[in-house]
């Protein structure tokens, strides 16, 4: 380990003790953010999204942190950052199969549209509770066909009745039109606009999430940081995320692409400083 590395730890360790979270050795990679580092961030529009994979690895439900690594499967290094997703109750759509809530909810329901030979369908499917935040893959629901998009996502909190369309708060997919595009080869559903007194959530886009440079070092990132992670060729890192009380949520950004998202929702569970202790030394 060199003199850099050292410091590296000590400073992680430092940060981290107040959070119950421990940081440190070979698994958990951890880089400073400076203004030297702008050429590198530059070099992260050369990344392949689907050559970059990020997992939540593990959650310490106690600490409000979790374990994220991230893998990439290219052969060149890739530039990248990642960030705690926080804020108020809202929900996402990441991509035309993928949603995420942010809040505590008793439950979440999705209206997801498929094309068959006889016309369109639709299923309603419920995901079940969120405790701070989560995200929800139809196409990992294999009671749900396979071409489905998800129309309009509702969240219920405790006491409401779940019905289709009767969240406390509701997103339409803002891109239906392009999703029916992708998926159906045309538009085959007409979307329909939200009911009155609805609240309808809007999607964040990765350049709307704006990041702060830091000089020390990134361990845990700020509810408004950025936290630089260079990840090497065919090679993996792991950081460690606080948010809160609940469960962790993350992106991951190329630039100001958002590449990937992850949540602690169903990691197994592991208190981080003895899990460091055990494998981090």
């Amino acid at each position: 380990m060199t003199t850099n590395d050292s410091q590296t730890r000590r400073d992680c360790l430092r940060a981290l003790s107040t959070a119950g979270a421990v940081v440190g050795g070979g698994i958990v990679g951890v880089s400073s953010v400076s203004a030297e580092n702008e050429s590198a961030r530059q070099d992260s529009t050369t990344v392949d999204p689907a050559q970059i994979d990020l997992e939540a690895v593990c959650a310490d439900t106690e600490h409000g942190a979790a374990l994220f690594c991230v893998e990439n499967d290219s052969d060149r290094a890739a530039h990248l950052e990642w960030q705690t997703v926080t804020g108020d109750e809202r929900i996402e759509y990441l991509d035309c199969q993928t949603i995420r809530v942010v809040g505590d909810f008793a439950e979440v329901m999705v209206d997801a549209t498929f094309d068959t030979e006889s016309g369109i369908g639709n299923v309603f499917w419920e995901f079940g509770p969120v405790d701070g935040c989560a995200t929800f893959n139809i196409a990992e629901v294999a009671d749900i066909p396979e071409n489905s998009i998800i129309k309009r996502t509702d969240a219920f909190r405790e006491g409401t009745p779940v019905v289709p369309y009767g969240g406390d708060i509701s997103a339409d997919n803002p891109a239906y039109d392009a999703c029916q595009e992708e998926f159906f080869g045309g538009i085959v559903d007409a979307a329909s606009g939200s009911a009155a007194g609805e609240t309808t959530a809007s999607t964040t886009s990765a350049g709307e999430t704006t990041g702060t440079e830091r000089s020390a070092t990134a361990c845990i990132g700020g509810e408004d940081d950025r936290n630089e992670l260079r990840v090497p060729a065919n090679g993996t890192r792991c950081f460690i995320a606080a948010g809160g009380d609940g469960t962790v949520c993350v992106d991951l950004f190329a630039g100001d692409e958002r590449i990937a998202a992850a949540s602690s929702a169903g990691a197994v569970s592991c208190p981080i400083p003895v899990w460091w202790l055990r494998r981090g030394r």
